[in-house]
């Protein structure tokens, strides 16, 4: 093929990834962790705010800032144009082969987990490519913009942050004579401790505050690593299927690391084989010491793994054409169509019972609230979506907890918030926390303060969470 005709090709498959994207996210229903972080940077009343409430959430503040700047109604379609920008520069940027080229936009991160689902990764994978699209050792702006925007990924999420950290490396141990050295040395200490305030937990608690070795995290890191490589597809909308060979006890562990092996190899660089070694191990170990790992903490191996391979292509050094790695992108590609195709067959909407009982029992959306929990979705009372926009969705109220303490999950405390919104009156009160039961966050009981309603309801989507449903008298004898 022409390289007119190959570029005629690189643009035309773009532009299909794109709209992909975008009429993706037109009929997406926000999962809970997205409305989440969305709902947190609407909440937060200043920086200073902001930083505190993040210390919960175990990410450092970029994407917070950017859906604080953009609302809740912009925010999604902010994420998209990340992804179709990363996309760009892997269409447009690479010396790939066309083959790599024309799948990788349609494959399972790029076009749905790092694009469709709006959470902080995807601004780190932007940067991340970006950066290494101005790596270029013999232009010193160049190389300035790639660090600067290296030290921009370190604020999207620690796994962002460790590519980062490896990836700039190099950068800090150049030329000591360099006038260079002087401010990024600096200025890489000063963000160093920035992110590391922003990512500790409160002394009560948060996030992954909990740490230590489980080997069943391990086991499922493995497994996630594993499927989310080879054939990332979901079998059911909330259970992901690990891949057609869902591995258990130890031969995961085996067979991940015989993945990892045939990846190494693939690259050429001896410095990049041995970078990539050490941050698969990082990845894996803070998988089973942190946080248990999804394919969203998981695929960064493969993000790290493609970004060594832009590196070399960049270069001069052509990518080694192995049956695994196209038989790698072929995966990655049925499950980004498989993907897209869940996203128009099964909607995901955990929370339409809830909404669709409030309007047959005639209760007022007006003089009702939210108060979701750790692993509980808020709910648009209009449309019955899991998600929470302020900007469209005027009659629901979003109760947050405190960003000190988390104080509010307590019942005094979300009566208070009733009262700030209400006055007084009848409310209600909608939440995944059952507060006929002592919390295990709380030493106080729920029970005397907010008595529940009858229904438990559960959704027909699939996902069964479980709201509860509470009607509370606001009076004077009640105000905490």
């Amino acid at each position: 093929m022409k390289v007119e005709a190959k570029k005629r090709m690189d643009l035309i498959l773009w532009v299909i990834s794109t709209f992909f994207i975008f009429a993706t996210l037109l009929l997406h229903s926000p999962w809970r962790d997205e409305g989440q972080a969305i709902m947190l940077a609407q909440d937060a009343t200043g920086f200073r705010d902001l930083i505190q409430r993040i210390r919960w959430e175990g990410h450092p503040m970029l994407w917070f800032l950017l859906a604080k700047a953009a609302g809740p109604s912009i925010t999604p379609l902010i994420h998209g144009l990340i992804a179709v920008l990363t996309n760009a520069i892997i269409v447009f940027k690479s010396k790939w082969p066309a083959w790599m080229r024309w799948t990788l936009p349609f494959s399972f991160y790029f076009v749905f987990e790092y694009a469709v689902i709006s959470r902080d990764y995807a601004i780190g994978v932007l940067l991340l490519f970006t950066a290494m699209s101005l790596w270029n050792g013999k232009h010193r702006n160049r190389m300035n913009g790639a660090f600067i925007l290296l030290l921009l990924a370190t604020q999207a999420n620690f796994f962002s942050a460790l590519l980062a950290g490896v990836l700039g490396l190099p950068m800090l141990l150049e030329n000591p004579k360099d006038k260079n050295w002087y401010w990024r040395i600096p200025l890489a200490l000063f963000v160093l401790t920035f992110t590391a305030c922003q990512l500790t937990p409160p002394e009560t608690g948060g996030f992954a505050s909990e740490r230590s070795f489980d080997i069943d995290k391990l086991q499922h890191a493995t497994q996630m690593f594993t499927g989310g490589t080879l054939l990332p597809v979901y079998l059911t909308p909330s259970t992901p299927a690990i891949s057609i060979l869902f591995f258990t006890n130890g031969i995961s562990l085996i067979v991940a690391l015989g993945l990892l092996s045939f990846m190494t190899l693939t690259l050429r660089k001896v410095s990049h084989q041995i970078a990539f070694a050490i941050v698969s191990f990082v990845i894996l170990l803070f998988c089973s010491i942190v946080l248990v790992g999804f394919a969203r903490h998981l695929g960064h191996i493969w993000i790290f793994y493609l970004l060594l391979l832009f590196v070399e292509s960049r270069e001069g050094s052509e990518i080694r054409p192995t049956i695994l790695l196209k038989l790698l992108v072929a995966g990655q590609l049925v499950g980004g169509l498989t993907h897209l195709m869940f996203e128009y067959i099964t909607p995901y909407s955990e929370s339409r019972g809830m909404a669709d009982y409030l309007e047959n029992e005639n209760i007022p959306a007006q003089r009702t609230a939210v108060f979701p929990a750790a692993y509980g979705a808020g709910i648009s009372l209009l449309s019955g979506e899991a998600y929470y926009q302020p900007d469209m969705d005027t009659s629901m109220t979003h109760i947050i907890w405190n960003p000190d303490s988390q104080a509010d999950y307590y019942p005094k405390d979300v009566l208070r918030r009733l009262f700030e919104r209400y006055q007084e009156g009848e409310v209600y009160l909608i939440t995944p926390i059952n507060m006929t039961y002592e919390n295990a966050r709380s030493i106080n009981p729920w029970k005397p303060i907010l008595q529940p309603e009858e229904i438990n309801t559960h959704s027909e989507s699939g996902f069964a969470e479980s709201f509860h449903l509470y009607k509370i008298q606001l009076d004077s004898l009640s105000k905490p």
